[in-house]
Formats: structure tokens, C-alpha cells, sequence
């Protein structure tokens, strides 16, 4: 039985943490407390101990053997004798890496959510803004030019500038190479689809904003960046054709009449640190 006893020089709580095998039970074998272990479990035990530290339990198996056949108790059922299982099921990971993925597809959605409402808001607001700008500098243009008559009630004559300048230029035997010259720094972006675009020019950091589906008529000859709702669009100037056929939204940077496509980091440096 001495051979038992070596368990404890090992450590019963080493042993225990190492094998998964409850303190108790290893009290049990070292006392021979052969009563209050069950037999298949304990034999298990054994092998498991012979096996990792080494060392020869022939003996006390014996004497437990004959406890068990002078006892007639073979009820390998009895106890709740176990090890832990150093294996857990497959199922447990699998059922939260669906878990996982559900969490991570719901996340993303949302996200999507929430950036278009985003900028549909913000794009809603921007267009009564850009409404009302339009509306003011309509009325600016206007000069109205007043007539005083001490025969006649005052009469208001409006002229509208914008007419006049453009019949000016027109006659204007230089006309013509104004148009090329327009033509130069101008560039067309054509939506495939409804499109939200912001523009904000570098020189004053202005903004300016467009939503719909009808091609848009970019200044160039401006230094700007411009982010769009989508990326189904192209681009092109005198120089420059981009085609565009992605869902994310697209950064632009148009420098000295050249476009590029900027990251969403470099879009918020240009921008001092801005989104939009």
C-alpha cells in the first residue's frame, strides 16, 4: 500500500491539476477509503496517474480489486466520480460563432442605417440652404434702377444683369475662347443611380451639395474634396475618365485640375479633422 503514498510526495493538488482529477478522489486512494470510489472511474484514475508521473500502483490496485470482490459491489453507475474534459464539444463554438456573425451582420447594417439616414438628413438641409442662397443671389442680380418724373408716379424699371452680361459676351469677339477655356477646367460626373454628392472647396472651405440622378457640372479650375452617398458614378474632364462601380462611398480630391481619389482619413485632414 506504501506505493500509494507517493501521491502525496507528488501533491495532491498538483496531481489534481494537472489530470482533472477531483482532490477528493486522490484523498480517497491515498487513505484507501475503497468504499467511496467508484470502481470503473477509479481504475481510470489509476491509469491516468501510472501513465503521467511514472510510478507503480500494482499494489494498491490489488488490495482495491479484492475490496471490490469480497464487497460484491459493482455498481459502476454509483458516485459522481469524474474527470473534466480536457475536449468540450465542437457545439458550444460553433453556436457562438454564428452568434458572432449574426452580432457582426446586424452591427453592419445598422451602420449602413444610420450613414444613409445620415445623409439624406444632412443632404435635406443642405438643399434648403443651397434654396435659399439661390434665391437671394437671384434677387442680387437684379439691379433695380428708379425714375423719378414730377409729372409721373414713381416707376421701378428692373434690369436683369445676368442677360445683359451674357448678351455682352456673346458679341464679344473674344467669346468663343472664353467657352474653350471653361471647357478646360470644367468636369462632368454622371450618376448611375440617385447620388448624394458634397463638395467642399479648399480656397474658403465652402460647401456645396447635390442629390439626384441628372450628370453634375464640377469646377475644376478650384482646388476641392468631394464624398459621395455611393460609388456607382464616373468621372471625367478634358484629361481624366474615373468609372466607379462600388456601393461604399468615394473620396476625391481635385488639385491644379486634377482629380485623384483620396482615402477617408486624408479626407478628414483636408476637411480640418471634418467627416463632411
Amino acid at each position: 500500500m506504501d506505493s500509494i503514498k507517493c501521491l502525496e510526495q507528488i501533491g495532491l493538488e498538483k496531481i489534481a491539476r494537472e489530470t482533472h482529477i477531483e482532490r477528493k478522489y486522490l484523498q480517497y486512494m491515498v487513505d484507501c477509503n475503497f468504499d467511496k470510489l467508484n470502481r470503473i472511474n477509479t481504475l481510470g484514475f489509476v491509469k491516468i496517474i501510472t501513465k503521467q508521473y511514472k510510478v507503480d500502483l500494482e499494489t494498491w490496485v490489488n488490495a482495491f480489486e479484492e475490496y471490490w470482490t469480497q464487497n460484491r459491489i459493482i455498481n459502476d453507475d454509483e458516485g459522481s466520480n469524474f474527470i473534466q474534459s480536457r475536449e468540450p464539444s465542437i457545439l458550444p463554438k460553433i453556436l457562438k460563432f454564428l452568434l458572432l456573425v449574426i452580432f457582426a451582420f446586424g452591427i453592419y447594417y445598422a451602420y449602413m442605417y444610420v450613414q444613409t439616414n445620415f445623409f439624406y438628413q444632412e443632404n435635406t438641409q443642405l438643399e434648403q440652404n443651397d434654396t435659399q442662397v439661390t434665391v437671394q443671389d437671384s434677387i442680387e442680380e437684379k439691379d433695380t434702377f428708379v425714375l423719378e418724373d414730377t409729372n409721373l408716379s414713381t416707376i421701378a424699371q428692373t434690369f436683369d444683369v445676368e442677360e445683359i452680361v451674357s448678351e455682352d459676351l456673346n458679341n464679344s469677339p473674344n467669346s468663343s475662347s472664353l467657352q474653350q477655356d471653361a471647357m478646360l477646367f470644367e468636369s462632368i460626373l454622371t450618376p448611375k443611380s440617385r447620388l448624394w454628392m458634397g463638395i467642399v472647396y479648399l480656397d474658403d472651405y465652402s460647401k456645396k451639395s447635390f442629390l439626384g440622378e441628372e450628370n453634375i457640372s464640377l469646377d475644376i479650375s478650384r482646388d476641392q474634396i468631394i464624398t459621395t452617398g455611393h460609388g456607382s458614378f464616373s468621372i471625367s474632364s478634358k484629361e481624366q475618365t474615373f468609372d466607379f462601380t462600388r456601393q461604399s462611398p468615394v473620396r476625391l480630391q481635385i488639385s491644379d485640375g486634377m482629380i485623384s481619389e483620396i482615402t477617408f482619413e486624408e479626407f478628414k485632414t483636408l476637411n480640418k479633422g471634418n467627416a463632411w
